[in-house]
């Protein structure tokens, strides 16, 4: 999968993902300082799955969905140590294929996710 990670994604993230072979683009390291708006259309001309803490991401996809094989990934996690997070948000992202063409929340204890498609 490609995956764009927001600024808000620990690089310990980037590193998990890119180390089991991912095509990750961090914003952080590529275009710090974007709007929410320019990092969403990258994902979308890019066929990038969006991974982000912001929730203002949750809203334009609820405007203007990103199809697949774009998506949203927003995690709604409590900050615990760096590796910690990235162990746990890499694990819970390689645990599914399935990610474009919806919106979808990682909790501590659940995913929920929604097609955008019926």
């Amino acid at each position: 999968m490609k995956w764009i990670a927001d600024e808000n994604i620990p690089r310990a993230v980037l590193r998990g993902l890119r180390d089991l072979g991912e095509d990750v683009v961090g914003v952080v390291e590529t275009a710090a300082g974007s709007d929410d708006r320019t990092v969403f259309a990258w994902a979308r001309r890019e066929g990038r799955i969006l991974l982000t803490f912001d929730k203002d991401f949750a809203e334009l996809f609820a405007m203007t969905p990103l199809p697949k094989p774009s998506g949203l990934v927003l995690l709604r996690l409590a900050m615990s140590p760096p590796g910690d997070v990235a162990n746990f948000i890499v694990g819970k992202l390689m645990s599914r294929d399935d990610w474009g063409g919806c919106c979808s929340v990682i909790e501590r204890d659940r995913i929920r996710m929604k097609s955008v498609f019926p």
